[in-house]
């Protein structure tokens, strides 16, 4: 058996946002899965795995009253909805009836789920429906007849007839299923208009009829829906049983049917008399109440009272050996889960035993004298003490006397049975017009509940759209802005591969012998020595346009102290080539160089030769501005000689 537990962990189904469930499953006695969903998923869940049974603590935490229909709807044939926690009105906690059981339950809700998984399994609570077991199928005209052309008429006939084969399908269908149904047909010309047939079995029975919408004839299978939901006690079987009880401070109930069967077994701590009861409850009949010990418990004795059941005693006290034997031979160690249900399922098999040769005459009797119908009520009268022989023959007397109560013809007076002939005209008269009152408003409400659908169907496509333009919109906009950024990202890798390439360049420009790293300085200004910084001191420095260097500009550059300087004297102002007098600048045309983004390399040696040429011709200059300064010296000297003279 597969057993989905779900339990509330977030939210409400009233409320506009998804509530969120926890989720486990059970199947063949072990969890398999353990999940926290949405209600959209948990509706997928319940598809994919089609379970036997849904548990909940309380059936209104899975959809709200307004879509209680529709949620019918969606579960799988063969699945029972389960209300562990009792009918409602009269439910009880879910850790009460856990506790009952010997379930713990802590405080999160995975372990209610999992807890409402368990009773389930153990036929704990209600099923709660909302379908009778009755199916209305509807077969009508897939379109109007109201517009057409010349071929009009030939069309209608045609679809009245194609209406007539598939009621006539239909109807051979659930004669072959052996299935009960009232059928009621609106005529028309070739065939019929309308077809309607109540069948009495629920819709997952009724095998090769499906709802269908064909270009001429649609054809609706809908369940017939309860005033209100019904709650059904679990596990409520129809048949006559055996209940072994084993009380003490934990109490076990162990059920037996009278073909030997083990059809439950539970146990729990302080179990009370109203509780064995409850469980007594779940079945049509206990014939026999059994104790494993001699003399009986006063639980035990209660119990059968209650019950208006034989009770059995063992003649002497049950031996522990004698029911491990007992129990492990006939049913295994594991239909019992501690030493307490396993003395309970003792007390039940012992009393099937000793009951078992009268059981078995009965059978052999029926069997030949072709009765086995009274079987049932044979065995429970024969196990409360009542001669077989009595029981069978009182069984037949009150049979042969139903038989001629059914067959006995009233006499009524000649005097009356004019008057019941018109009374009978009269009712058949209003019986007609009554069927045609039901079938004016079956087709007005046949009539609002397609507008009804059509009107839904129509706002669910409108509220699509809007959602599909929406996420459309929505998906857009974020394509701009990620390609937005994409191109951003590419710009930035772009720049940092072109940096890291310069890096790599550079340090390997500086770790080889024969290479001069040269700091490039787009134009002689403060704001760009400003920007370079440190990184010109002690450097060689090529300027790439000097044409508007400035005096402070000079001078910032010359408190840096650069090794040498690359520039074009020419295009540089006087000031600032005044300023940079003392130090070595070199021609761009005497060193060749290799440029990149930020610096550029020069050949050691060749730069070296530069700046010593220069250096010289520095030097030379020097000299040259010192002999010029002496003559001048020399010449004012003997001017003011000769002026003295």
């Amino acid at each position: 058996m597969l057993v989905l537990g779900v339990d509330l962990l977030a939210g409400s189904p009233n409320a506009r946002t998804q509530p969120r469930y926890s989720v486990a499953v059970l199947e063949n006695g072990r969890f398999v899965l353990r999940e926290e969903v949405t209600r959209s998923r948990l509706l997928r869940l319940i598809r994919e795995l089609r379970p036997d049974r849904i548990a909940v603590d309380n059936v209104l935490e899975l959809f709200p009253k307004k879509k209680m229909r529709s949620f019918f709807y969606l579960l799988p044939p063969g699945t029972q909805l389960v209300q562990v926690t009792g009918p409602h009105g009269s439910a009880k906690p879910l850790h009460v009836v856990a506790k009952s059981y010997g379930i713990k339950v802590g405080r999160s809700s995975m372990e209610e789920a999992e807890a409402c998984a368990m009773l389930a399994a153990m036929n704990v609570g209600c099923t709660v429906e909302l379908f009778e077991n009755r199916t209305r199928i509807i077969v009508s005209r897939a379109r109007s007849m109201t517009r057409g052309g010349q071929s009009k008429d030939r069309y209608r006939r045609k679809v009245h007839a194609m209406v007539g084969l598939c009621i006539r399908d239909i109807k051979e269908r659930l004669r072959e299923q052996n299935h009960r149904f009232v059928l009621r047909t609106v005529r028309a010309d070739s065939g019929y208009s309308r077809g309607e047939f109540l069948v009495y079995a629920p819709r997952s029975e009724l095998w090769g009829i499906k709802s269908r919408r064909g270009s001429d004839v649609q054809i609706k299978v809908i369940p017939v829906e309860r005033n209100a939901l019904k709650y059904t006690p679990l596990g409520t079987e129809n048949r006559s049983v055996i209940m072994g009880i084993d009380p003490g401070t934990t109490t076990a109930v162990a059920v037996v049917s009278l073909d030997g069967e083990l059809l439950e077994v539970t146990s729990s701590k302080n179990m009370s008399l109203q509780e064995c009861l409850m469980i007594a409850a779940r079945y049509r009949d206990v014939v026999v109440v059994a104790s494993d010990v001699s003399p009986a418990p006063r639980l035990v004795e209660r119990v059968a009272s209650k019950l208006n059941a034989v009770l059995f005693i063992p003649p002497a006290t049950m031996s522990v050996e004698e029911k491990n034997r007992l129990v492990d031979t006939r049913l295994g160690r594991h239909t019992y889960r501690n030493a307490h249900e396993r003395d309970a399922i003792a007390a039940a098999l012992k009393a099937y035993n000793m009951a078992k040769p009268k059981l078995d005459n009965i059978d052999r009797r029926l069997g030949r004298m072709n009765a086995m119908h009274l079987r049932e009520e044979l065995r429970k009268a024969v196990l409360r003490g009542e001669s077989l022989h009595r029981a069978l023959e009182r069984s037949l007397d009150e049979e042969v006397q139903e038989e001629e109560k059914s067959c006995e013809v009233e006499q009524v007076p000649d005097e009356h049975r004019e008057v019941i002939r018109a009374l009978k005209r009269d009712v058949e008269m209003l019986r007609r017009v009554l069927r045609e009152k039901e079938e004016a408003i079956r087709r007005r409400d046949e009539v609002i509940e397609e507008l009804r659908i059509e009107l839904r169907e129509l706002r669910d496509e409108e509220r699509r759209r809007a959602r599909v333009h929406e996420e459309v919109r929505r998906r857009e906009q974020a394509i701009v802005e990620l390609t937005k950024k994409l191109e951003e990202a590419r710009r930035e890798i772009y720049r940092l591969k072109r940096r890291i390439e310069e890096l790599e360049a550079e340090r390997r420009a500086e770790g080889s012998p024969d290479r001069v790293v040269v700091r490039i300085l787009p134009k002689l200004s403060r704001e760009a020595v400003g920007r370079a910084g440190e990184r010109l001191r002690g450097e060689v420095v090529l300027i790439e346009d000097a044409s508007g260097a400035g005096r402070a500009a000079a001078e910032e550059l010359r408190a840096l102290e650069p090794v040498a300087v690359i520039a074009d004297l020419e295009q540089m102002p006087h000031m600032a080539r005044e300023v940079l007098r003392e130090v070595v600048v070199v021609h761009p045309e005497q060193v060749e160089l290799k440029r990149y983004r930020s610096f550029a390399v020069a050949d050691r040696r060749e730069l070296e030769e530069a700046i010593e040429r220069r250096r010289r011709e520095m030097r030379e200059e020097a000299a040259a501005r010192a002999g010029e300064m002496l003559e001048s010296m020399l010449r004012e000297y003997r001017s003011e000689r000769m002026t003295g003279v």
